[in-house]
């Protein structure tokens, strides 16, 4: 819904589940990839309306590659960035875009990785899939803060700060 204060909506404002923010992506030379550390322009942001920090957790969200359906591939003239059009012809293969819906995936990916990684590991403080809410908590407490933002955490810019795969796979 976009950049101003308690724009997040159903039904990511509930109370259990994992709410995704964007950040801007690191793609030098495409588009306005150039900032980790600030937020996507469209991103939602909290709090909602009984005062909770949404988003929970921030992902990439600009500019995110990703492959073409075959029958775009084959009619498709180059375009530019943001369309399912190939950029030139040698990118016919994948394209780019931008929006929360590329940053949820990655937030679902790390939250799969955390649950193999305590699934895995062995006693005493593993070996057991996690909760669903420790997984949101452990991904919530391994984040990295975004620097371009001027707010403390949680924020309701940030939530908790962008997904750090990294820290939370340390063990």
């Amino acid at each position: 819904s976009g950049p101003g204060a308690r724009t997040t909506g159903s039904p990511a404002t509930g109370k259990n589940v994992i709410t995704a923010g964007g950040s801007q992506n690191v793609r030098p030379g495409v588009g306005d990839a150039t900032d980790a550390g600030a937020m996507y322009a469209s991103s939602s942001r909290g709090p909602t309306a009984d005062d909770r920090i949404k988003p929970d957790l921030i992902a990439p969200a600009t500019n995110i590659a990703g492959g073409v359906v075959m029958a775009d591939r084959l009619t498709a003239a180059p375009g530019n960035h943001n369309t399912s059009q190939p950029t030139t012809p040698a990118h016919r293969f994948y394209r780019t875009g931008n929006g929360t819906s590329f940053s949820s995936p990655a937030i679902a990916g790390g939250a799969s990785l955390v649950r193999q990684l305590f699934a895995k590991r062995a006693a005493p403080f593993f070996n057991a899939a996690p909760s669903p809410a420790m997984t949101r908590g452990y991904l919530m407490n391994s984040t990295t803060y975004m620097e371009r933002l001027t707010d403390n955490l949680p924020s309701a810019n940030q939530g908790m700060g962008r997904m750090n795969l990294e820290r939370a796979l340390d063990t």
